[in-house]
């Protein structure tokens, strides 16, 4: 070190107001920057917000779609559950009445076969 006074007009003087200079310049970039990144994100969360508010109405539309067809469905289950009942009466009536038929068919084959001497009475 230099037993030298520092004036004013020094080279480190200089250089300090020099950093000083490039530190404040530095700080008016951060603060800029900042102010961006701020602007940003209040872009950011009113998409956020207006997406999710998309989706939420999208989703209340797919639920009401989804009760409709489930209400859909159930009607029908109901429906094909009184036809299969239906059904399923008719196939019995059918087939008591094929039962009777034969039983009756086999009464006059046995009837006719007596009748002519084949059968036994």
């Amino acid at each position: 070190m230099s037993d030298q006074p520092q004036t004013a007009d020094s080279p480190i003087h200089a250089q300090v107001a020099e950093l000083r200079a490039r530190m404040d310049g530095q700080a008016a970039d951060h603060d800029r920057i900042r102010e961006e990144i701020a602007r940003e994100r209040e872009t950011r969360e009113s998409e956020v917000g207006a997406l999710r508010t998309e989706i939420s109405e999208e989703a209340r539309g797919r639920q009401d779609d989804y009760r409709g067809l489930m209400s859909h469905i159930q009607g029908l289950e109901s429906r094909f559950g009184t036809l299969e009942g239906k059904i399923n009466r008719m196939i019995w009536a059918v087939g008591l009445v094929g039962a009777t038929i034969a039983v009756i068919g086999g009464l006059i084959l046995w009837v006719i076969q007596v009748g002519n001497g084949v059968g036994i009475l």
